[in-house]
């Protein structure tokens, strides 16, 4: 997340307070997921799932969104609904 977050901010796209937000928010959402118990069937697999939140908080960021819990959820929510092998979604229980 900082590498593709930091080359966003390298290019003029984020100030380095949104950058620090941007991070947060990853953070967070990723903190979440392994409290749920997520399970992964490999590293490919993780590797993937934390991109998806990636590129959500930052797409949501370039929309103009500031609030950290507003991105990470969000974030979550799109990586529960992307296509991921079952083993490797977030339990709901």
């Amino acid at each position: 997340m900082i590498t593709l977050v930091n080359s966003l901010e390298a290019e003029g796209v984020f100030d380095r307070d949104a950058v620090r937000l941007l991070v947060g928010a990853f953070d967070d959402a990723w903190q979440q997921l392994m409290a749920s118990g997520a399970a992964f069937a490999d590293v490919h697999e993780r590797e993937v799932a934390r991109e998806i939140i990636a590129k959500h908080i930052i797409q949501l960021a370039r929309l103009g969104e500031r609030d950290q819990r507003s991105l990470a959820e969000s974030a979550l929510i799109e990586l529960a609904n992307a296509n991921l092998p079952a083993d490797s979604k977030p339990r709901t229980d």
